[in-house]
């Protein structure tokens, strides 16, 4: 299913971690939206100053968001957690194109918050469908 004209669904739902641990991250119809929202507003404007977007993690359902160490109200669970149910969140990097221009570039475009891990080469990046973006910026 296409999430957006070049995100579907299976990118979005794709985990090497759920894989290897035999884990069903489908992502349930209640947070269907939050990351159709994301990826309309949000990654397809990345795509298209900069290419293709790689997603290195998408939607985590709570058993893998658990596993991999994520916090309980992560926003990679899509509202899932109820504490944010307009949430969605993934990391990516854009092929080609060093991760300083792309987190430059984000200012250009509305989002809610935004983490550039330099170490581990990718961006985080979460956007909410029901509330004012704060456009928050942070390193770790």
């Amino acid at each position: 299913m296409q999430l957006s004209k070049h995100f579907d669904r299976l990118e979005i739902e794709r985990s090497t971690t759920a894989s290897r641990n035999n884990i069903d991250n489908t992502m349930p119809e209640i947070v269907l939206n939050n990351y159709i929202y994301l990826c309309e507003n949000v990654l397809e404007p990345i795509r298209k100053k900069f290419g293709a977007v790689i997603i290195t993690s998408g939607f985590r359902c709570p058993v893998l968001n658990k596993l991999v160490g994520g916090v309980n109200n992560s926003q990679h669970l899509g509202g899932l957690d109820k504490s944010d149910t307009g949430s969605a969140a993934v990391d990516f990097y854009c092929l080609n194109t060093e991760l300083d221009k792309v987190w430059n570039w984000l200012d250009n475009i509305n989002f809610d918050q935004a983490g550039l891990n330099i170490k581990q080469g990718f961006i985080h990046i979460s956007s909410n469908a029901e509330y004012e973006h704060r456009n928050q910026k942070f390193y770790y």
